[in-house]
């Protein structure tokens, strides 16, 4: 076992990445500091393969994973950052019978949940949100080699809430910022976020940040049709802590539309 920052540890992750490359017992040390030197070896002496548990960065009681595979060509090892991690049932603030993952064949589990807390427990949060949103900021007057519009930049939201009372709340004039737990741009976070809960995503214009239907925003950004704007239900607006993430990053958005909420007004 050796002592490593939240920080150090979440740059060793991405190191590694998610795409498969060759292990070996330095690179696999990066990423385990809850191991000793005999377990991490274990690890790469089973040629059949396995999934070691990693410390969590952001959610207590979660744990991301290394996979260590046998490569089928050659026979040597290969590893990588699941794309998905694994949470336990203390990870939600009110867990029932159907959260918490099978951990029995992931290898160290309670060290890495340990280690963490020990290292870096006041930066750990538990589960207390109910859906994930992706929001995709695309560039509707710039396409890619599909001729759709060219994503930008990609945020992620942890929401209190179902995708319904959320449509609801701006319906009725009020906003969904207090229902937004976490915002992030780092996908080594939103495994861990994601938990059990499933992943609905919205497209919003990087211009001005309307919502962003087919080709064209609902501030009128994009290619311009002979039917005019998209029709039927408008995306809300967005939340502050999500226009605040993105020009932290150094982008401008212009001056935000003023468009109307209907009562049709609904999340798509």
């Amino acid at each position: 076992m050796t002592d490593m920052s939240r920080e150090s540890y979440l740059a060793a992750l991405k190191a590694i990445g998610i795409a498969d490359s060759d292990a070996t017992f330095d690179r696999l040390a990066t990423i385990a500091p809850h191991l000793t030197a005999e377990q991490i070896q274990e690890a790469l002496d089973d040629r059949q393969g396995s999934n070691i548990a990693t410390p969590p960065v952001m959610v207590s009681g979660a744990y991301q994973l290394a996979n260590i595979v046998p490569n089928v060509v050659n026979g040597t090892l290969q590893m990588s950052i699941g794309w998905r991690g694994g949470r336990t049932r203390d990870s939600y603030a009110n867990p029932d019978r159907r959260q918490g993952d099978d951990c029995a064949k992931i290898r160290h589990v309670e060290e890495a949940i340990s280690y963490a807390r020990e290292h870096w427990d006041d930066q750990l949060i538990v589960d207390n949100w109910h859906q994930i949103l992706e929001i995709r900021f695309q560039d509707p007057e710039e396409t890619d080699n599909d001729k759709k519009p060219t994503t930008k930049q990609t945020v992620w939201l942890a929401v209190e809430g179902s995708i319904r009372m959320l449509s609801c709340l701006h319906k009725n004039g009020e906003s969904w910022d207090e229902h937004v737990k976490v915002v992030t741009v780092d996908p080594i976070e939103v495994i861990e976020l994601r938990g059990n809960h499933g992943i609905d995503s919205m497209n919003y214009c990087w211009i001005c940040g309307a919502g962003l239907r087919s080709k064209t925003c609902d501030a009128g950004h994009g290619p311009k049709s002979i039917f005019g704007r998209p029709s039927g239900m408008r995306h809300p607006p967005l939340p502050q802590s999500v226009i605040k993430l993105v020009e932290q990053s150094g982008h401008v958005f212009q001056d935000r539309p003023a468009y109307p909420v209907s009562r049709k007004t609904l999340l798509v």
